[in-house]
C-alpha cells in the first residue's frame, strides 16, 4: 500500500508595536523620531513527502518537496513616498 503525504503551512505574523528608532538613546516626550515602521511577514507553502521501498522491506529511499513563499511588508509612517 502506497502513502502519499500532501499538506501546507500559512503563517501571518504582524507587528502591532511599530518599529521606532529614536535620534538618541534617551527617550523623552516630544523626541525626534528617525524612522516609524509597521512590518507584516508572512510564509505560505505546501510539502509533499513519499517513501519508496527498495530492497524486501528493509531498504526504503524517501522523497520529499517543499515550496515557500515568503513576503515581507514594510510601511513607513514617517516618509510614505519610501512605501511599495
Amino acid at each position: 500500500m502506497r502513502k502519499v503525504i500532501l499538506g501546507g503551512l500559512l503563517l501571518i505574523a504582524v507587528f502591532a508595536l511599530p518599529c521606532s528608532i529614536l535620534a538618541d538613546d534617551t527617550i523623552a516626550k516630544g523626541d525626534e523620531l528617525l524612522n516609524y515602521i509597521d512590518e507584516t511577514v508572512g510564509n505560505t507553502g505546501a510539502y509533499i513527502l513519499n517513501n519508496f521501498e527498495i530492497y524486501n522491506k528493509q531498504l526504503y529511499f524517501l522523497i520529499s518537496g517543499r515550496y515557500d513563499y515568503v513576503y515581507f511588508n514594510q510601511v513607513n509612517r514617517l516618509l510614505g513616498a519610501q512605501n511599495d
